[in-house]
């Protein structure tokens, strides 16, 4: 692995060039004022001060903004930039209240964190703290984010389409397979379609801040016959009014509510 400067060829050359100019200019100056003639000596030591101007470009390095190491793969990473990923992703994880986005952050900020130990494996740049503190962070930390999110205190904050792919994920994650969510439009009432052992089901999933009414069970029942489900459920995080229970019962729809949600949570954990 080695390291680039974001420099061109050309400065380097400019630079050398300049060295060469100051060294014979100077040796010339010197000579000229052994031999007395201080005249001579004077204008050609200012034109080796000239040399120095084209010096300065190629003595200082790049800042670090500029500056790009080549990884084990290849590839160029700037630290600077990469650093900036990973704090704006550490900020994201920590403050943002979407699932979606903080495991979308999580793993970028793993990635670029992961950069940052490859250059430091080979001794080209040293991060202060160490890549893998970073690595730790979104590991372990963050993946305690993600779980926090989609903890029961956090369903309640979700929009609805967030929560139907929520509910959706926690199906796979109790058994069901064949886990699909069904588009926004045209659904007819069915949110998430599964399966499991052998029986299909059609899942209707409200994100309520009140109890669920009968209407969202007439739905389901629609959309069951319409898909040819064996089962209709309701899943909501809220709980079902008395005429909800009543329609239920009388088209034999399963009503899931909060306290059901959150054990299907907890046998994931």
């Amino acid at each position: 692995m080695s390291y680039r400067y974001g420099a061109t060829i050309m400065k380097y050359f400019i630079g050398l060039l300049g060295t060469a100019w100051f060294v014979i200019f100077l040796s010339i100056a010197l000579i000229r004022f052994s031999d007395g003639d201080s005249g001579a000596g004077i204008g050609f030591l200012f034109l080796s001060a000239l040399g120095i101007l084209a010096m300065i470009p190629y003595l200082m390095p790049e800042k670090e903004s500029n500056a790009y190491y080549i990884s084990s793969k290849g590839h160029y990473i700037s630290p600077r930039n990469t650093l900036n990923k990973i704090n704006e992703c550490m900020h994201l994880v920590k403050t943002s209240r979407s699932s979606k986005v903080v495991e979308g952050r999580r793993e970028m900020g793993l990635k670029c964190a992961y950069d940052l130990k490859d250059l430091e494996n080979t001794g080209a740049y040293n991060t202060y703290p160490s890549a893998s503190s970073y690595i730790a962070f979104f590991e372990k930390e963050a993946f305690l984010y993600v779980n926090e999110l989609n903890s029961p205190k956090h369903f309640d904050l979700m929009e609805g389409r967030e929560f139907e792919h929520y509910c959706a994920k926690l199906l796979k994650n109790n058994g069901f397979t064949n886990v699909e969510v069904t588009s926004t439009s045209g659904d007819f009432g069915v949110d998430v379609l599964a399966e499991k052992k052998g029986t299909t089901y059609a899942f209707q999933c409200k994100r309520q801040s009140s109890n669920v009414s009968n209407r969202a069970v007439q739905e389901i029942f629609s959309g069951k016959e319409f898909y040819k489900r064996d089962k209709g459920i309701v899943l909501t995080n809220q709980y079902f009014t008395k005429s909800a229970k009543e329609t239920a019962e009388r088209t034999d729809i399963e009503l899931w509510d909060r306290k059901m949600l959150e054990s299907m949570i907890k046998d994931t954990e």
